[in-house]
């Protein structure tokens, strides 16, 4: 679940489908899943129409005739945002059964466990089950890791910060250290992210708290984790470092 969100979060434009990496060139593909059957996306080319492929098919077959973003699987679901009325659905791989999960406009959600949603809202707060979890944060970038909510905050200059799941804390949130973060992803154990102040070069951060090493000093973008390699767009072209960091190589 944690790649599954973080990469979402990012645009979903890298997946590996069948021991193959598919790299979006921005246009056609986003928001991709895979269930290793299919690829589910949210097709550029066809009005953002949620849609799969697989090799016997490679020009894809539209499954919800809707303009769809934020895709997400999650077990024989597929989660997404109605871009024409900013809702939260879902509907079977087939696309039957479709349903709203949350009537108010939501800009974007992670699935927490089984079945916890937690989302932004459009009035900039986060929410879980409609409670208020945090207030006028306005939130981007949602990832979960160590049993907290990170996110770049966008009424505190886009600075790294989390709340604890739990509410341990009253859901307080916390900003960490100095960062602008402009992606941010995470592998469960490690946060990783971009800083705006350090032009747009990657650190990691471990989950559970201590410092941030830079483990790529290239100005990067749209972070995307697929086993033990961290892929990034550079601007021009995709590449990718160990996520122990490295020398980047053109993926």
């Amino acid at each position: 679940m944690f790649e599954s969100n973080g990469n979402i979060a990012n645009g979903g434009l890298a997946v590996n489908f069948r021991h193959q990496i598919v790299l979006s060139d921005f246009n056609r593909f986003w928001f991709m899943n895979t269930d290793g059957v299919f690829v589910y996306f949210s097709d550029g080319t066809r009005s953002h129409y949620l849609c799969s492929y697989n090799d016997s098919n490679p020009e894809g077959s539209v499954i919800v005739k809707k303009p769809c973003t934020n895709i997400t699987l999650s077990g024989d679901w597929l989660y997404y945002i109605n871009e024409s009325d900013g809702r939260l659905y879902r509907c079977l791989k087939n696309g039957r059964s479709e349903s709203v999960v949350i009537r108010e406009k939501v800009s974007e959600y992670v699935i927490y466990g089984e079945d916890d949603i937690i989302y932004s809202t459009h009035a900039r707060d986060i929410k879980c089950e409609k409670e208020i979890m945090a207030k006028g944060v306005s939130p981007s970038m949602l990832c979960i890791a160590g049993g907290k909510l990170f996110f770049a905050n966008g009424s505190d200059g886009n600075y790294l910060s989390y709340i604890r799941l739990d509410g341990s804390d009253g859901f307080h949130t916390t900003r960490i250290g100095d960062f602008a973060a402009t992606f941010i992803n995470s592998n469960g154990r490690f946060v990783f992210y971009t800083d705006a102040l350090k032009d747009n070069a990657i650190f990691r951060m471990p989950a559970d708290g201590g410092s941030a090493v830079k483990i790529c000093g290239e100005s990067a973008g749209y972070l995307h984790i697929i086993e033990d390699k961290l892929y990034f767009w550079n601007g021009s072209l995709w590449k990718y470092i160990p996520l122990d960091g490295g020398v980047a190589m053109e993926a």
